[in-house]
């Protein structure tokens, strides 16, 4: 936390966001301090389940496939084991985006189809935001990070794949076809703010486009149900009639 700290007066941005951090960190902090250490079959099930540090806003998903488990023949947790086990085996990296494969060292199909738009690259936090954007008409090409910068536990920029991207952005610079513009494609979090930034900072001076998601207003909702944040990015991304 104090490393991004130390940066947070070069950008109002940052600031904010880091004080939003360390307030969320007290915060854990004393319910920590009001909570004792699970016991028992509860604190199994949880183990089981991977903890919220391994799966974040999933946990309660996760427990109720726990429980959904227990009911179930032995006969049936064995051959799901087995199966998942041969998934895991099958399913590979790409070893240019890093979004699934089921050939290992061969490149996925995405990154192998030559009609896709070689200038774009989307910047996405993991496979299940690719395949979001994949409903959409976007043609260009993906770079998956594998998370997002999350001080909180413990999540630094190091155990992304940063350090591949700005690699593969500088090779593209020597190109014919180089990226002309990169799309920070993240979550309107904290964690995807301060990755954004983080991505910004690394490429600057680089003669390339760095672009975001559009925010606003959804189709369909209330004007007057809208939060201050929504109202505020709609006006800033406000195009001509």
């Amino acid at each position: 936390l104090q490393l991004f700290w130390r940066h947070a007066p070069q950008s109002p941005d940052l600031s904010r966001i880091m004080t939003d951090y360390r307030s969320r960190l007290l915060e854990d902090g004393a319910k920590a301090v009001r909570m004792e250490k699970t016991q028992g079959w509860h604190g199994l099930i949880n183990d089981t389940a991977g903890g919220s540090s391994r799966f974040g806003r999933y946990l309660k998903t996760s427990e109720r496939l726990v429980f959904s488990l227990l009911k179930r023949p032995k006969e049936f947790v064995s051959e799901l084991a087995e199966a998942l086990q041969e998934f895991n085996k099958s399913v590979h990296t790409c070893p240019i985006c890093f979004h699934f494969t089921i050939e290992e060292g061969v490149p996925c199909e995405i990154c192998n189809d030559g009609k896709r738009d070689a200038a774009t690259l989307a910047v996405v936090a993991d496979s299940l935001d690719l395949l979001a954007l994949e409903t959409t008409e976007f043609n260009g090409l993906y770079h998956v990070l594998g998370g997002t910068i999350n001080p909180l536990q413990g999540t630094p920029p190091e155990d992304l794949r940063i350090k591949e991207l700005l690699e593969r952005i500088n090779q593209s610079t020597g190109e014919e076809i180089g990226f002309k513009e990169i799309i920070l494609a993240f979550d309107p979090t904290q964690d995807g703010e301060l990755t954004a930034l983080h991505i910004k900072r690394s490429l600057e001076g680089l003669p390339i486009k760095m672009t975001r998601l559009g925010r606003g207003l959804p189709q369909g909702g209330d004007l007057d149900y809208a939060d201050e944040i929504t109202l505020r990015e709609a006006l800033r991304g406000r195009r001509e009639a």
